[in-house]
């Protein structure tokens, strides 16, 4: 939920994003795996605010090797269904949908403008 509130991603880009798809030391995460064609969706690179930066590499450390940033116990999580019931409920949540960042993804994608191709960002 953090990475996809700062980064404004939709939920299938944050499911299939993987550890190499991040680039720590610059702050940049590309949003589609390398070579993937561009969609209809847009998914531009978007630079990673320090907190964020410092918060994945945490992550990263606790892996240990896996592959996917979204996993339960090595796996990658396919669904978010089950997992954001139990996300809802564990924060005593009522109401919320998955759904409901699509807004708030497209106003922060708009807000943030694209960052250009991985090799462009400074």
């Amino acid at each position: 939920m953090i990475l996809g509130l700062e980064t404004g991603s939709r939920s299938g880009v944050l499911l299939s994003l993987q550890w190499d798809w991040i680039d720590l030391k610059r702050g940049v995460m590309v949003r589609r795996a390398p070579g993937e064609a561009e969609s209809k969706k847009r998914t531009p690179p978007v630079r990673l605010g320090k907190s964020l930066v410092r918060l994945l590499q945490l992550w990263k450390r606790q892996d240990k090797g896996i592959k996917f940033i979204c996993h339960y116990e090595g796996a990658q999580i396919k669904k978010l269904r089950r997992s954001w019931a139990a996300a809802c409920r564990a924060a005593k949540i009522k109401g919320a949908t998955a759904h409901a960042g699509d807004d708030v993804d497209a106003g922060r994608r708009r807000s943030l403008g694209g960052c250009g191709p991985p090799g462009d960002v400074s």
